[in-house]
C-alpha cells in the first residue's frame, strides 16, 4: 500500500469505525514493522488521536509507552522526535511527565527540551550518538 492508499484508508477508518477500533487498527499496524514511510504516516494519526476527545487516560499511556523507547533507542535521529511528541502529551498524562523527567534529568519544560535538542545536536556534530 504506498503513502497515498494508505492515507486515504485511515481516513476512512476514522469516518467508519469507533475511535477504540480505529486505535488499535493503528496500534496493530504500527506493530507489523511498515515501511518508514508508513510508519511516518501512522504515528501522525496515532498522536491525532491522542488528542481526540474520546482517548482515555489508558489510551495516551499506550502512546506513551509506544513513544518511551525511541528516546533510548538506535536511531539518535528518532529521539528528538520522541522528546517532542511526548512533551505534547505531558499536560495529558502523568506518565509522560514522569518519563520525561527521568530523561531529561529535570522537569519538562520548553527551556529543559530545548536544552535538550543542543544536546542531541552537539552529540550529532561530534559523531556521538
Amino acid at each position: 500500500m504506498n503513502s497515498e492508499e494508505l492515507k486515504n484508508y485511515l481516513d476512512d477508518l476514522q469516518k467508519n469505525t469507533s475511535g477504540m477500533e480505529s486505535f488499535q487498527i493503528i496500534f496493530g499496524m504500527l506493530n507489523q514493522n511498515p515501511t518508514i514511510e508508513a510508519r511516518e504516516l501512522l504515528e501522525i494519526y496515532l498522536m491525532g488521536f491522542a488528542f481526540h476527545p474520546d482517548c482515555t487516560n489508558e489510551q495516551i499511556d499506550q502512546v506513551v509507552i509506544y513513544w518511551e523507547p525511541f528516546l533510548h533507542g538506535q536511531d539518535f535521529l528518532a529521539r528528538p522526535r520522541a522528546m517532542n511528541r511526548l512533551f505534547l502529551l505531558c499536560t495529558h498524562s502523568i506518565l509522560t511527565k514522569s518519563i520525561l523527567q527521568k530523561f531529561l534529568g529535570e522537569e519538562p519544560s520548553e527551556e529543559s527540551i530545548k536544552k535538550k535538542h543542543r544536546s542531541f545536536f552537539d552529540d550529532a556534530m561530534n559523531g556521538k550518538s
